[in-house]
């Protein structure tokens, strides 16, 4: 039966798995975290836009329909709909309850990914402007943000971090890798003596290997002592 081995044998490779899997999880903290908080900032400001537009777009409208300039109407909120994040644009009047002007463009609902780190609900909710002339309400300007801009921002966020992350975790963990095998280079003589101490051979011919780490210098000094004292017992 073949066992499939989860983790490296080594104890450097595990060293260095166990500190590339930390830092990945430190990364994709630090990704999200920004990442939601451009979103959130993105959204915030789509949405500001929004009703700075309508309260510019009121004045205009107001004369337009105040003169029952059907055309004019049409031709000037034609220009306003193009912008990407108008879902919907509609305005209707009050006293009749008729559609002066209406437009449906592109209502793509918030992905599941702006959902997760904005907080928000699949449909945007409708942005109203009343239209008045002397203090009467004559018609309301409806509009409707189109999550698609939201969606594309945060999308590209998200796979600019995750190369990011998926870089610093290659380059990591290649360099722990190496460091940790230059710093371990003096367990390997240590391990070739252990393996001759066990076969009965006392005065091994593998060289140790000076370290200026206090417990490699200490288990040197033991595995020379301790060879020295079997061969004169011996």
């Amino acid at each position: 039966m073949i066992r499939l081995r989860l983790f490296p044998r080594s104890l450097r490779a595990r060293i260095a798995v166990a500190f590339s899997l930390l830092l990945l999880f430190t990364a994709a903290v630090v990704t999200i975290t920004f990442a939601r908080q451009a979103a959130q900032t993105h959204l915030a400001a789509q949405q500001q836009v929004a009703k700075n537009l309508m309260l510019f777009v009121e004045p205009a409208v107001r004369g337009m329909v105040a003169s029952n300039d059907v055309v004019g109407l049409d031709n000037y909120m034609q220009k306003i709909a193009d912008d990407p994040t108008v879902a919907s644009l509609r305005i209707v009047d009050e006293k009749g309850g008729s559609l002066l002007y209406t437009h449906d463009g592109n209502g793509e609902p918030a992905s599941w990914l702006s959902r997760l780190l904005t907080g928000v609900s699949t449909t945007e909710p409708i942005l109203v402007s009343p239209v008045t002339v002397n203090g009467e309400k004559i018609a309301r300007i409806e509009a409707t943000l189109s999550f698609a801009p939201l969606n594309r921002n945060i999308l590209h966020v998200a796979a600019v971090g995750g190369l990011l992350t998926v870089a610093s975790l290659a380059v990591a963990l290649l360099l722990t890798y190496l460091l940790l095998a230059r710093f371990t280079a003096p367990l390997r003589p240590l391990m070739e003596w252990a393996r001759e101490f066990a076969h009965g051979n006392w005065r091994p011919q593998v060289k140790l290997v000076e370290s200026g780490s206090r417990e490699i210098q200490q288990l040197n000094q033991a595995f020379a002592e301790g060879s020295a004292t079997m061969r004169h017992y011996i």
